[in-house]
């Protein structure tokens, strides 16, 4: 689908069965805030992208260090550490911005993402599609977003509970 290059070869990191803290709420919160800032309101534009990522002090990878994140597309890579955890930003050359995090519970990023999409008194509908991954550790939707019938964008939300992995959860946008 449209994600699978990005998520294929990433491995997710599993999250323990407890109960929702604090920090939880926040590093979901803090992911969709970074989605919202450098994917959403730069609508996908390298130089308004590149701009956010260097207004909030994120760190540009160098290329060695970034295809990890971009598998095999041209792009640039954005990191950022700080109490929260890890968090990276992936503006890909075919116009997918990603915002992936190292640490997230999983169900709290669903409800973050879905808070987020457009209202439907706002123009905008939304068509979620849950993809089938053969896996079940790790579950992704697709949101396609409507503008008055037409295609908008695609957010795709990846997450797992993969015991061996690196990431918990990817936010995707592609731009039409």
């Amino acid at each position: 689908m449209l994600l699978a290059v990005v998520l294929t070869g990433i491995s997710f990191a599993a999250h323990a069965a407890e109960p929702v803290s604090q920090t939880a709420v926040q590093q979901a919160e803090h992911g969709m805030q970074r989605f919202m800032q450098s994917c959403m309101s730069t609508r996908t534009s390298p130089d308004l992208v590149r701009r956010a990522a260097e207004e909030a002090g994120l760190r540009l990878l160098r290329p060695e260090a970034a295809h990890v994140f971009l598998r095999g597309t041209a792009g640039y890579v954005w990191t950022e550490e700080n109490e929260l955890g890890n968090f990276a930003v992936a503006l890909r050359d075919d116009g997918i911005c990603s915002v992936f995090l190292r640490k997230v519970d999983a169900a709290i990023l669903d409800e973050k993402v879905q808070f987020w999409l457009p209202p439907k008194e706002s123009g905008y509908t939304t068509a979620p599609v849950s993809q089938n991954t053969g896996s079940k550790e790790l579950k992704t939707t697709a949101y396609n977003i409507f503008h008055s019938g037409t295609p908008f964008a695609t957010w795709v939300l990846s997450t797992s509970t993969a015991d061996n992995a690196n990431f918990q959860g990817v936010i995707s946008m592609k731009r039409y």
